[in-house]
């Protein structure tokens, strides 16, 4: 407790909270750890704030990262692996770049499904999605996620107190899983679909020029 009070009496500590999640989220540190801890220090409505403003610092330099100095590399890598992991980024990167509103929803749906944090923002530094609309669709991804973590850490806090956990909060945090199963769910049919369309778009541009695929057979155009 003594720690808490002392983070929540120096307000530049989060100066140094910033940078230190900055750079562990560049290396797939997981974000949920972070901002329990910021629920049960600062409660939800700051906590809330401070998330948020961590969010876009730290997504921004992630996106950034991994546009102008890893992207030709990852491609490359990308373009030789061959395993289902790398058929479904491949599905991915070009299902983002067909249409923005199918970027978004993919956008929103990564926030809910329990990965690094880094992560899905390096994938997004692949595509050719514009910066600001992919910060817009992931700040707003992520407010569920970052309230649901730091509705844990407002009831660790109230836990240790002498009046214990409030039940609305244990309510919305079982609601809060409900939807992020839910989430995951739709998320394989989402994977399953883009990687069918890859397959049958690169079957499509293998038969070459005059020959469509009807996903059964090959039927050649006279």
């Amino acid at each position: 407790i003594d720690a808490k009070d002392f983070l929540k009496g120096e307000p530049l500590s989060l100066l140094g909270y910033f940078s230190i999640f900055t750079f562990m989220s560049m290396v797939f540190v997981p974000y949920s750890p972070f901002c329990i801890a910021i629920g049960f220090i600062f409660g939800i409505y700051w906590g809330l704030l401070i998330e948020m403003f961590n969010i876009l610092i730290s997504s921004s330099v992630i996106f950034l990262v991994g546009r102008h100095l890893f992207k030709d590399y990852v491609e490359g890598v990308i373009a030789k692996s061959n395993g289902s992991t790398a058929t479904v980024w491949k599905g991915l990167i070009k299902y983002m770049g067909r249409d923005w509103k199918e970027a978004a929803k993919i956008n929103l749906l990564c926030c809910f499904i329990p990965m690094p944090y880094g992560m899905n923002r390096y994938l997004f530094s692949l595509t050719n999605v514009p910066f600001i609309q992919y910060n817009f669709f992931f700040m707003i991804g992520m407010i569920p996620n970052t309230f649901l973590n730091l509705l844990i850490g407002a009831a660790l806090s109230e836990a240790s107190g002498e009046g214990g956990i409030d039940a609305f909060r244990l309510i919305g945090t079982g609601v809060g899983i409900v939807g992020i199963m839910s989430a995951i769910w739709y998320a394989k049919i989402v994977a399953h679909k883009v990687v069918a369309e890859s397959n049958k778009e690169d079957a499509e541009e293998g038969a070459g020029p005059g020959v469509v695929g009807d996903g059964k057979r090959m039927v050649h155009i006279r």
